[in-house]
């Protein structure tokens, strides 16, 4: 069952696996930045989702709503 996460050494930890996954997929041009962007976001918990965009927004205000944040 998915829980969402609760410290910043578990989203540093979970970055570098995302990273070990993509990259050979990228390398190989099964998928683009564009994709991982989008495949990122999607690892993480809602409760996550919601925790991270009220960041990100307060910290990225000028950030156009249908642009994914980049890794």
């Amino acid at each position: 069952m998915e829980v969402p996460m609760n410290k910043e050494d578990q989203v540093i930890k979970y970055y570098n696996q995302f990273l070990d996954l993509a990259k050979p997929l990228l390398d190989a041009h099964w998928l683009d930045n564009n994709d991982t962007d989008k495949l990122f976001w999607y690892g993480f918990h809602p409760k996550d989702h919601a925790m991270l965009l009220y960041w990100l927004r307060s910290k990225y205000p000028h950030q156009r709503s249908e642009v994914y944040f980049t890794l």
